[in-house]
This record gives C-alpha cells, structure tokens and sequence, in this order.
C-alpha cells in the first residue's frame, strides 16, 4: 500500500539545479504527488555558503519549488526572479505551475 502524497506537502533540502527540474517533476509525477513544494530555510549556511539569495532563488524555482522560505536577503533574491522572468531565464509558465498548485490545493481545503 503506498502513500497518498496528493495532499501532502513537499520540502526540498537539497540541491537541485534547473537542469534538474524536468527529473524532478517526472519523479514527483511517478510517485503521484500533486502538492506544493517548499524549500528548506535559504537563511542556512547550506544555502548561504555557496549561493547568493538571487541565485538560490531563481535556481530554486528553475527546479519546480513553489514556495521559498526566508531568503536571506529578499529584496535581491526577488529582483532577481523578476529579472530572470523577464529575460527568459525562468518563464512565466513555471511560475503559473506553481501559483496553479497553490490555488488548487487553497480550493481543496476551502471545499472541506
């Protein structure tokens, strides 16, 4: 008997770049999952050590998250994803993805 992960919600604790989004919405999509996906905290030292808000942000959401958490500096890190929508880095429909998801699942719970 496997899970039922459609409701459930995801966290992303490691490292994925935007090579490896297609992966990983196949993966997810394998496993049955139809939730959300919320990064780990991008204030860690994990994060912070190696990426600066900016780049986390957009690699993060290049990798199908939906949802990121506490970047460390949010005013870059959101320049930054607009920046890159702007310029095709991170198109728009990858961000309609994620926004389709969060309704869905805010309409799942507000029909209970």
């Amino acid at each position: 008997q496997g899970r039922n992960l459609k409701y459930s919600i995801l966290t992303m604790g490691c490292q994925l770049n935007e090579n490896d989004s297609e992966k990983l919405s196949g993966m997810l999509e394998e496993m049955g999952y139809e939730g959300i996906i919320i990064t780990d905290a991008f204030n860690m030292g994990a994060i912070v050590n190696q990426y600066s808000s900016a780049e986390a942000a957009v690699k993060a959401l290049q990798a199908g998250a939906d949802i990121l958490l506490m970047p460390k500096d949010f005013s870059s890190a959101y320049e930054e994803v607009v920046s890159a929508m702007k310029d095709g880095r991170l198109p728009v429909e990858r961000i309609d993805e994620s926004l389709m998801r969060i309704f869905r699942r805010k309409i799942e719970l507000d029909s209970r």
